[in-house]
């Protein structure tokens, strides 16, 4: 893990070069396994400091690069500023909104639409994750569990 965060960490440093081609770019992202990372936020990154470098790129080109981090490796964070980034080309924002959705029972939250400021898809079905590994839906049943506790014990005093 420590191995992908410091290469995050040099895509986001090479990220700006004007003259490094996406398809470079995308080769050296790729070059690690998934299991390197527990979280794509510093890809995600990465790949937002490349884009910004790079506006004049091709829809084709953009999704390509987009297509390296995993919405569902995500964190809900890094999510919500997906869905906010005007750099990321359609397809990749329509995911991280179905993906960032369907993590939960509810819809997303206005937040994630409120403003256009600026901070993919690789398998279906997937999640985003806080900052703990925990997804919204495993918060939200963590956070039942101990109000039902919190009932049953208040009813075993009576």
């Amino acid at each position: 893990m420590l191995v992908g965060k410091l290469i995050d960490e040099f895509l986001s440093e090479i990220a700006t070069d004007v003259n490094l081609k996406p398809d470079r770019f995308y080769n050296l992202a790729i070059s690690l396994p998934d299991q390197t990372r527990l979280f794509d936020d510093g890809l995600y990154r990465a790949v937002d400091v490349y884009l910004k470098a790079h506006p004049w790129l091709l829809e084709p080109e953009r999704e390509k690069v987009c297509g390296i981090f995993d919405c569902q490796k995500l964190t809900l964070e890094a999510c919500t500023h997906a869905a906010q980034n005007e750099r990321l080309p359609p397809r990749a924002v329509v995911q991280v909104l179905s993906f960032s959705s369907s993590s939960s029972s509810t819809t997303p939250s206005p937040e994630l639409f409120s403003s256009p400021t600026a901070f993919p898809r690789k398998r279906p079905g997937l999640r985003c994750y806080d900052a703990k590994g925990m997804t919204r839906k495993s918060k939200r049943a963590t956070r039942q569990r101990h109000v039902g506790m919190k009932v049953e014990a208040r009813g075993r005093r009576r």
